[in-house]
């Protein structure tokens, strides 16, 4: 998933640079290079398939930074978010437009503010939590109860089957993928 924002102010190129370091630093993020485009790093490929959080995910913040003809200095922000093995909910995509309006804060008015992507990143946790509990807890219990009342193994995967498919209906409906 790749997400753009372009953020324009008064302010020097320095002092944009700077703060956009401090804000994605205060993120998490590494610094990967410091050329005329810096790069950021957080997470990890193994985060991606893995995190039930979007804050685990693998991550790239590319941003470009100049000055315009009217004195006026540009930032062009790319995140290349790496979401192999997720199914991207209305609150993970909440929690990713929060670091970059949190970021266009910080840049245009020197406020570094995290709390609103943490808060955004402990809601989307909690709710895909609650997701793998439904949905495992479903393939659990009608694979006994199917077990249980005809005492056989296909019957057991098959009710496992049927819990995982209707688990996964359930969750799909709350998590609005």
């Amino acid at each position: 998933m790749n997400l753009k924002r372009t953020i324009t102010t008064q302010e020097s190129e320095n002092v944009v640079r700077d703060r956009i370091a401090s804000y994605l630093e205060k993120l998490g993020y590494k610094r990967v290079n410091s050329e005329s485009s810096l790069t950021y790093e957080r997470g990890s490929v193994l985060g991606s398939f893995t995190s039930f959080s979007p804050k685990g995910w693998q991550v790239k913040a590319n941003v470009e930074i100049s000055t315009g003809s009217d004195q006026m200095t540009v930032a062009s922000v790319n995140l290349d978010i790496n979401t192999t093995g997720q199914l991207v909910t209305e609150k993970e995509r909440l929690f990713w437009s929060n670091e970059l309006d949190g970021l266009e804060t910080a840049v245009r008015t020197d406020k570094v503010d995290v709390a609103s992507a943490s808060k955004a990143a402990q809601s989307s946790l909690a709710q895909n939590l609650m997701a793998a509990a439904v949905i495992l807890g479903l393939t659990i219990v009608l694979a006994v109860i199917a077990r249980l009342l005809f005492e056989s193994r296909v019957a057991f995967y098959t009710g496992g089957a049927l819990g995982l498919m209707l688990g996964f209906m359930i969750a799909r409906r709350g998590l609005k993928f």
